[in-house]
């Protein structure tokens, strides 16, 4: 190989593995606001409520539904005069 080969190679190579800037000190881990906690509360009960209700339609959807009272149109049917 040549010098300008390698050389490029290992430009390439340097340019795939970037450094990453660290955090000087970690971020401290805390608690979320009470205020919002509550805030977010309902909506999650509405979540599951909805969630629930949707499954309970499901099981009750009957198996064989009724006859329908009128047939469907035909595709293209034919007029008649």
């Amino acid at each position: 190989m040549s010098l300008s080969i390698k050389k490029a190679n290992k430009r390439m190579n340097s340019m795939l593995n970037p450094n990453t800037a660290r955090p000087a000190t970690p971020s401290p881990i805390t608690v979320p606001p009470v205020k919002a906690t509550f805030k977010a509360l309902p909506k999650l009960v509405l979540a599951a409520w909805v969630v629930l209700t949707l499954a309970a339609v499901a099981i009750l959807i009957p198996m064989f539904p009724a006859n329908a009272e009128k047939n469907a149109p035909m595709i293209k049917a034919k007029i008649i005069k």
